[in-house]
């Protein structure tokens, strides 16, 4: 510490040396600045070192009334130095987003009209923006939840460009038991003109459960997620955006919801809540790697906590990237895309897919090329897929809106789970089918039956 001490001490004396060293060289050039043959004296100034020693044993008034010479300028030699600000970000423009939505269950007084609206105090909205982070992964960035004032259930707000979700819920009658949760969503593309959503209402179609444990006791006051996740169009790069529906269950367990969304209609919701084990509804879906039973709006369904499901089956297919695996029992169906991650040093991609033990139908789908087959689901023991590839077959057509078309798992019943899934406006085109056999479709709310034997490509009209 001593040693410390003194190397502090010797550059604090170093530093006034050189301090006093530079006021002495100032000093002694004005006082040598006269003409030596005018007269003057010539003065030299003295070295640095000997200056230093000179200031060092001057007392500190003496040193105080120095006074050092200015240096005069002319008018025109003049010149500012320009001053540096840190460079600040401008805000990205907004622009206005609007829109309105009612309840036909809450008639409001509106210009002296009873029309729908929402309950005074009863109605939210809030905004979430996606951004891509990176070629498989969105993230949601989640802005403030704001009321509608408005009786008639007309909103606005300010946005900057972007990929945004926005989602209106209302509660009609907080009183009741179950409280119903009405919820209407909106994905959307912002530029740099204002958005208009137009005049909407909430869905009358109400979707009813109870969640439950495992021996089949109400659970009160558990909290329970649904999720809208909408095929995006090929031209969108993200990968998933949809709407999220948060519920709290009643002191019997029970819940209730009205869902709806714009432009693209939906028949099903996933449950999402992480400590649900099993489901029993009527639909099954496909999320990631695994399947998960989904919600039909308008039925009524059990969700189960703490229940084990199925145990995972193991699909080593022989494929390339890119590759459509899809299976269905003909009530429930489940699809995956074959991508570089699944596949292992074997050289085959391992698909997990929790399934029922059953009767299946597996098929398999590459850029105009097909294979199908029947199997036997024994859930825990892995299922060997290596293709006898045929060709093909597709469905074409044309809508004149941003319609969602799906291919059912039972072609007979357009209340049955989809198979496959695509979202187009204008022309659209459906591929990978199998080359014989019924296939029912659902363009928009219309249910179309391609005949068993049709060309390769077949258009519905």
């Amino acid at each position: 510490m001593a040693w410390i001490r003194s190397r502090r001490a010797a550059s604090v004396a170093t530093a006034v040396a050189v301090a006093a060293a530079t006021v002495a060289a100032i000093i002694a050039i004005g006082a040598g600045s006269a003409d030596p043959g005018a007269g003057g004296v010539e003065t030299r100034a003295p070295a640095i070192g000997d200056r230093a020693a000179e200031i060092r044993a001057t007392p500190a008034s003496r040193v105080r009334d120095v006074e050092v010479p200015r240096r005069e300028f002319s008018e025109g030699a003049a010149e500012s130095l320009p001053v540096s600000r840190p460079a600040t970000r401008p805000a990205p423009p907004e622009v206005r987003v609007r829109g309105k939505v009612a309840s036909p269950r809450t008639p409001r007084l509106v210009d002296g009209v009873l029309s729908p609206g929402v309950r005074d105090g009863g109605a939210t909205l809030s905004t979430a923006r996606f951004r891509q982070d990176g070629r498989r992964s969105t993230s949601v960035h989640r802005a403030a939840v704001v009321p509608i004032v408005d009786a008639s259930g007309r909103f606005e707000t300010l946005l900057p460009a972007g990929l945004w979700r926005l989602i209106a819920e209302h509660t009609p009658d907080p009183s009741a038991s179950p409280p119903l949760r009405e919820a209407w969503c909106a994905i959307f593309e912002t530029g740099e003109r204002d958005v208009d959503l137009g005049e909407h209402f909430f869905s009358p179609v109400v979707t009813s459960g109870v969640v439950v444990d495992a021996e089949r006791r109400p659970l009160p006051k558990t909290p329970v997620m649904f999720a809208d996740y909408p095929p995006r169009p090929n031209a969108s790069p993200f990968s998933g955006a949809g709407a999220e529906l948060v519920l709290r269950t009643d002191d019997e367990g029970r819940f209730e919801f009205a869902y709806s969304r714009f432009e693209i209609p939906t028949s099903l919701l996933l449950p999402v809540a992480p400590d649900v084990a099993d489901f029993y509804g009527d639909g099954v879906l496909q999320c990631r790697d695994r399947i998960v039973r989904g919600v039909r709006l308008g039925s009524h369904v059990e969700m189960v906590v703490g229940e084990q499901g199925p145990a995972a089956t193991t699909f080593v297919v022989e494929a390339d990237v890119g590759a459509s695996l899809r299976l269905t029992d003909g009530r429930a169906a489940a699809s995956a895309t074959l991508v570089a991650e699944s596949r292992k040093p074997d050289g085959f991609f391992h698909v997990k897919l929790a399934l029922p033990a059953g009767p299946w139908r597996l098929e398999l789908a590459h850029e105009g090329r097909f294979y199908g087959r029947a199997l036997q689901i024994v859930p825990g023991r892995d299922v060997r897929v290596v293709p006898t590839w045929g060709p093909a077959r597709s469905v074409e057509g044309r809508v004149d809106a941003t319609t969602e078309i799906l291919r059912l798992s039972d072609p007979a019943d357009p209340a049955s789970a989809p198979l496959q899934r695509i979202v187009a406006t204008g022309e659209w085109r459906l591929e990978g089918l199998p080359p014989e056999g019924e296939i029912g479709l659902l363009v928009g709310a219309r249910y179309v039956k391609v005949p068993a034997r049709t060309p390769a490509t077949w258009r519905v009209e």
